[in-house]
């Protein structure tokens, strides 16, 4: 155990000082990107209790505290969602479609054309709107994926669960500082460094570097002028 000295998020929130939560999110997000995506094991409960800004000069470091709940994502998982994010901020459903086969999320006999539109109008408003849930029609939503349910065979891995949790509390977080936080495109400047600076094994390897041409060239069509570029 280690004893550090600094302010919990919880009590910024409750002193309304919502500009220094604004200020942390960067450094809050790149932490749980590198926990989640790149590590393979993250804290799976950071509510603002668990998070302490610490008391050091400049007020840019982050104590995470009480790893009583922590979950691992497989190693075969983390290429897979690192693409998820790069096809769902290009609105690459169709790419994404693919990307929820090789999660085992869905049966690799699925129907794509049955299972594109509805993936478009649940996750669509999510990825292009800030704010989060507070910014969708939630009564729509919920009968977009009560039907998505009923008529698409989905299969949720067993870290799924708490990793949703782990991201909605985070949102939850920097919603709190920044009313129109994005958090699929906010992730874009990690993923962008992981793509260009890390590999792993062949296939992972192949997969990363797929989904940096992806991400520069803002869709699955990699063969016209790069649009992020433009």
């Amino acid at each position: 155990a280690e004893w550090v000295n600094g302010r919990k998020l919880s009590q910024l929130v409750e002193m309304g000082e919502t500009r220094k939560i604004k200020d942390l999110v960067d450094i809050g997000e790149e932490a749980f990107l590198e926990q989640i995506l790149s590590k393979g094991k993250f804290h799976a409960d950071p509510h603002p209790g668990n998070l302490l800004l610490m008391d050091d000069t400049d007020e840019s470091t982050i104590a995470i505290l009480d790893f009583g709940l922590v979950s691992d994502v497989p190693e075969e998982s983390r290429a897979v969602l690192v693409s998820c994010l790069v096809h769902a901020a290009n609105e690459d459903y169709g790419s994404l479609f693919d990307d929820f086969i090789a999660l085992g999320v869905l049966p690799a006999d699925s129907d794509r054309v049955k299972i594109v539109p509805v993936m478009k109008r649940v996750i669509g408003p999510y990825v292009s709107k800030g704010g989060g849930a507070a910014n969708l029609n939630l009564q729509a939503l919920v009968g977009d994926l009560t039907a998505a349910t009923l008529e698409i065979p989905f299969s949720i891995p067993s870290y799924f669960a708490l990793l949703a949790r782990c991201v909605a509390t985070l949102e939850g977080i920097a919603l709190t500082g920044d009313p129109n936080y994005r958090i699929v495109m906010s992730a874009y400047p990690w993923i962008a460094r992981r793509l260009v600076t890390e590999s792993g094994g062949t296939g992972e390897t192949s997969m990363l570097q797929q989904s940096l041409m992806q991400l520069v060239y803002g869709g699955s069509d990699t063969s016209s002028v790069p649009r992020r570029l433009a």
